[in-house]
């Protein structure tokens, strides 16, 4: 029915409900594993011990009731045993935790009803404890997405700031490279008008006084206009290279 077999203890301080049980056990060849605490004491250590699968305990005992097992061990079900008209008990130890109860009666029949209650109880506490187990591990799948999403918002910002850095870099080497470029351009400028004002200034010279000037004169001024065609030329090299 479950798979495994089912580990129960009862509490029972009561030595003739404990021998009632035992023959019940034996007579209805019950299903479950179980042992006997005499006592809230025996209990815990016995559950130290070992693992139990769910808890029968009856309400009064005589070192407590079994709303102190109810508070201590929350990570069980537990059925509260009642006496006979101990209905507001029961239902009280319901509101607190209990899963199940049962009353007992003179003639033991209550004992008949165990394994259905056992059943029943098991059930509830398998389903809502995958119900548990699904809402702590949709929790963890969304923290951890949450997580990963955090860490990418983050990258994809550390490289949105990286590519604007860059944006900002490369905008100032353009500009620097324009400004040097004019700047340049202006030297280029001023160094070729010295020249050329010099070559218009001898080709004026030459259109003028051509046929008056000395042949040495002339052979200067030649030379001259070759050494600023020269300069010319070195100038529109280097801008060109």
């Amino acid at each position: 029915m479950y798979g495994k077999v089912i580990n129960l203890l009862l509490i029972e301080d009561d030595k003739v409900d404990q021998i009632a049980f035992n023959r019940f056990a034996v007579e209805q060849t019950f299903d479950f594993n179980y042992q006997i605490a005499g006592s809230i004491s025996d209990a815990r250590e016995l559950l130290a011990k070992r693992s139990y699968d769910i808890i029968i305990s009856d309400y009064f005992l005589g070192d407590g009731t079994a709303l102190d097992i109810l508070k201590e061990f929350k990570n069980l079900p537990l059925i509260v045993v009642t006496g006979a008209g101990d209905e507001a008990i029961s239902v009280n130890a319901m509101k607190m935790g209990a899963y199940d109860y049962l009353s007992k009666d003179v003639d033991g029949n209550y004992l008949l009803k165990i394994s259905i209650a056992i059943d029943n109880v098991l059930k509830r506490w398998n389903l809502e404890q995958e119900v548990k187990n699904y809402h702590e591990n949709l929790e963890l799948l969304c923290n951890e997405r949450t997580k990963l999403l955090k860490k990418e918002i983050a990258e994809r910002i550390t490289i949105q700031h990286s590519l604007e850095d860059s944006e900002k870099k490369y905008k100032l080497l353009i500009e620097k490279s324009i400004a040097d470029k004019d700047k340049y351009f202006s030297i280029i400028s001023h160094d070729l008008r010295n020249p050329l004002t010099t070559i218009n200034d001898i080709a004026q010279k030459l259109d003028d006084k051509l046929e008056g000037l000395p042949q040495k004169e002339i052979k200067d001024l030649i030379r001259t206009l070759r050494k600023k065609t020269s300069t010319i030329s070195e100038l529109l090299k280097e801008l060109l290279d």
